[in-house]
């Protein structure tokens, strides 16, 4: 074995062991100490080339062997398979044609040649890739949107071109769906519209719905509009603009999450127009809230409220909460969020003589003791079932105690409610 081709034997097995560079050295000197350049320690550099990732040197590698012996396989199969690495297919046809018209068919390697040139001449090309954008766009609005959906799974090029076009997006039709569609999913085909606003009001079945950080006048329905009249549920998140509960007479359930300015968000408009009232109101992290704000919110028709929270809104005082509970907002209400507030076991008394429907009430992070705790539970008939008392520090652990050994009621709390807290006689 001459030194070439120890070299070469040397290159093969540091290629087997994935040792690139070394298998490099090691087929560039055996083609320095070979007589005559050897068309597999060509092959052999190649591969390696192209393992390191330099397609280019292993390009030219590949078009050596074809120059060197136009009646081989390899360098027709090296050059075409870096060819279709560098995404060059149609020169990379071109090469296995050549190897076909000029390679003898008793080669061993010939039916490998004349399978690769067939796969490639059948296989189809990406009408995005052929088509110019604009007729491309053309054919995509003829689509339903149950196809539009199928051809973003295509590939990434296929998703980022479909949802470049606003237009595309501006009717979801949700009809043939084989499941229910998640929401998270309902808001990304919203997102793609890039008009969000317009979007919306062509979703005239809606029933739920969750916005956040947009504007309401142009996202929701304005005076005089007929549109998304089955909406029951609505969830503004940090949203600008004046809001219109009157333009929504399904609407039963409103959140409103941190609103610093509840004036400027509701209309003058009188709510009393809709033909329901709200069964849950929810206002938290509303810093400036004030009695008034919420009144002119829920309108006349408190009697169908059933759920309420003011959660995290710690600047209505001690007086703003008795006033709201004498207003006979909450008087059926069934299900009570007061945490964090200035709630004081004032404001508890007053609950108790106007809400005897409460069953489930929530005073964490207030400044009750245990004398709220034992009016709440020992009231005439009594319905409640669940009570929050979390981070409640002024409580002591009897009234805690007193509280977990009423049967049929659950209770929530922590240990710093066991710390300190004013003592009562219980029993």
């Amino acid at each position: 074995m001459d030194s070439s081709d120890r070299l070469q034997k040397l290159g093969q097995d540091a290629y087997k062991r994935k040792d690139f560079r070394a298998a490099l050295h090691s087929f560039n000197l055996a083609l320095s100490q070979a007589g005559e350049t050897s068309i597999t320690i060509l092959d052999n550099r190649a591969a390696t080339h192209e393992k390191l990732g330099d397609l280019q040197a292993a390009l030219k590698d590949g078009r050596h062997m074809v120059s060197m012996d136009r009646t081989s396989c390899a360098g027709y199969l090296r050059t075409g398979k870096i060819l279709q690495l560098l995404k060059k297919d149609k020169i990379a046809l071109e090469i296995y044609e050549l190897g076909i018209r000029n390679v003898s068919s008793s080669d061993p390697n010939f039916k490998i040649l004349h399978r690769l040139r067939e796969h490639m001449s059948r296989t189809a090309k990406d009408p995005l890739a052929v088509l110019p954008t604009e007729i491309a766009k053309m054919i995509m609005e003829y689509l339903v949107f149950k196809q539009l959906v199928s051809l973003t799974c295509v590939s990434k090029t296929w998703r980022g071109f479909l949802q470049s076009i606003p237009s595309l997006w501006t009717r979801l039709d949700f009809s043939n769906a084989r499941r229910s569609v998640p929401q998270r999913a309902v808001q990304q085909y919203i997102r793609h519209s890039q008009r969000q606003g317009n979007l919306l009001k062509k979703l005239p079945d809606i029933q739920e719905l969750s916005l956040t950080n947009c504007d309401l006048e142009t996202s929701l329905p304005t005076p005089g509009s007929a549109e998304m009249n089955q909406l029951r549920r609505l969830r503004l998140n940090k949203c600008q603009g004046l809001f219109y509960p009157e333009e929504l007479p399904s609407l039963r359930a409103l959140e409103l999450v941190a609103f610093n300015d509840m004036l400027e968000f509701i209309s003058d408009q009188e709510p009393d127009v809709r033909p329901m009232g709200f069964t849950e109101i929810a206002v938290p992290f509303c810093y400036t809230l004030c009695v008034e704000d919420l009144l002119r919110l829920v309108g006349s028709r408190t009697e169908e409220l059933r759920k309420f929270s003011i959660a995290h809104c710690p600047f209505l005082s001690e007086f703003d909460l008795k006033s709201l509970v004498n207003t006979g907002l909450l008087d059926q209400v069934v299900d009570l969020d007061l945490s964090a507030t200035q709630v004081t076991d004032k404001v508890v008394e007053s609950l108790i003589l106007r809400s005897p429907q409460l069953e489930r009430i929530n005073l964490c992070a207030t400044k009750i003791t245990g004398v709220a705790v034992k009016a709440l539970i020992t009231k005439p008939d009594n319905k409640l079932n669940y009570l929050d008392i979390r981070d409640c520090d002024r409580i002591s652990a009897d009234a805690i105690a007193f509280a977990r050994a009423t049967k049929g009621l659950t209770v929530q709390c922590s240990s710093s409610n066991i710390k300190r807290g004013k003592k009562i006689r219980f029993g």
